[in-house]
C-alpha cells in the first residue's frame, strides 16, 4: 500500500473506482457506488441506513440525484446488494433506505473475470 505525506483530514471522504468494479458492473456511475457501499460497510456489518443525499455527498457529487437509483437497481440486479425501503416517521416525504451488501457475490463476480 502507498502512504503520503500529505496531511489529509479525518473525514474526508473519497471514492475509489477499482477496474474490477467498471467490469463487473459495466458503467462507471454503478462501480462508484459499489466503491461507496464497499467503504460503508467495511466498519460495520449487517444492514445499514443511507439517504440519497448522503450517497451523492459521500460520492463527492459525481453521481447525479437521477442516476443514483438507477446504478442502485443495477447493484441489486447484480445481487451486490440487498435493499429495503422504510419511512422516516418524522418526515414522511424523506425516503430512508435500508441496504445489506454481499461481498461473496462480489467476489464470485471478479472471480469470474479471472477465468
Amino acid at each position: 500500500m502507498i502512504t503520503s505525506s500529505i496531511k489529509r483530514i479525518e473525514s474526508d471522504p473519497m471514492v475509489i473506482l477499482r477496474k474490477s468494479y467498471l467490469d463487473i458492473c459495466g458503467d462507471k456511475n454503478t462501480a462508484k457506488l459499489l466503491s461507496y457501499f464497499e467503504g460503508q460497510f467495511k466498519h460495520s456489518s449487517g444492514k445499514q441506513v443511507h439517504k440519497h443525499k448522503d450517497i451523492y455527498e459521500r460520492c463527492l457529487r459525481d453521481i447525479s440525484m437521477k442516476e443514483i437509483p438507477k446504478s442502485r437497481k443495477k447493484l441489486v440486479s447484480l445481487g451486490f446488494i440487498t435493499e429495503h425501503k422504510k419511512r422516516k416517521i418524522n418526515h414522511p416525504l424523506d425516503k430512508i433506505i435500508q441496504f445489506s451488501f454481499h461481498p461473496e457475490k462480489i467476489s464470485e463476480a471478479i472471480e469470474g473475470l479471472e477465468r
